[in-house]
């Protein structure tokens, strides 16, 4: 069954015909797995480290096989906010938060990347291209820096359907979010930011495109 692509509430989404509760409620919980882990281990890594002091930001797609048994039906492919060629640090972190959670679940359920496909990076840059984007003086982030490209570049490597999409700021409160959304569910929860947002139909695609 196809997905098709929209924005709500300046967030991407998904929706299927007869997607039932039970199918996207895993998208909330595997979120407040995935964020209360990447808070402690963040701040762990702060500590010993000094390294990097960036807000840090995740989000989720989330991928539902109805041809497997049980819990082993949801897989999350996670991205991590960063460089968009990732670092030695963020990179190390990745691994980390990756075998934390899948220790958790049980089972290969989760894929972390810290790194945008060079793939996705060289489309994002021939959209900009084509559309003169950014405009002369206006600030964004940095091409391939945000969640989005690198959960969607962990997203293409997994061939099961998407049903769902989250990004939010580590902190559970809302402190240090830029980016509040609107009618969220919970005050981390974020909208993409405009370079994401103008991206928006290449990231999806691309995380689309092996399914």
């Amino acid at each position: 069954m196809s997905l098709r692509w929209y924005v709500v509430s300046e967030q991407f989404n998904y929706t299927k015909t007869r997607v039932f509760h039970a199918i996207l409620l895993p998208v909330f919980i595997e979120f407040s797995r995935c964020i209360g882990t990447y808070s402690s281990a963040k701040f762990e890594l702060q500590l010993n480290n000094d390294i990097d002091k960036s807000s840090p930001v995740t989000d989720v797609f989330v991928h539902y096989n109805e041809e497997k048994l049980g819990d082993k039906k949801i897989t999350v492919s996670v991205g991590i906010s960063g460089q968009a060629r990732g670092s030695k640090h963020k990179d190390k972190y990745a691994r980390e938060l990756e075998r934390v959670l899948n220790e958790m679940a049980g089972y290969e359920k989760y894929v972390v990347s810290s790194i945008t496909d060079p793939d996705l990076f060289e489309q994002m840059r021939i959209h900009e291209q084509k559309n003169s984007y950014p405009k002369s003086g206006v600030r964004v982030h940095d091409r391939g820096a945000c969640t989005e490209p690198k959960a969607a570049s962990a997203a293409n490597k997994n061939t099961t359907p998407i049903v769902g999409f989250d990004v939010r700021h580590f902190n559970g409160e809302g402190a240090g979010n830029n980016y509040p959304l609107k009618a969220a569910s919970a005050p981390n929860q974020m909208e993409n930011c405009d370079r994401c947002k103008f991206n928006g139909e290449v990231i999806v695609n691309y995380a689309n495109s092996t399914k």
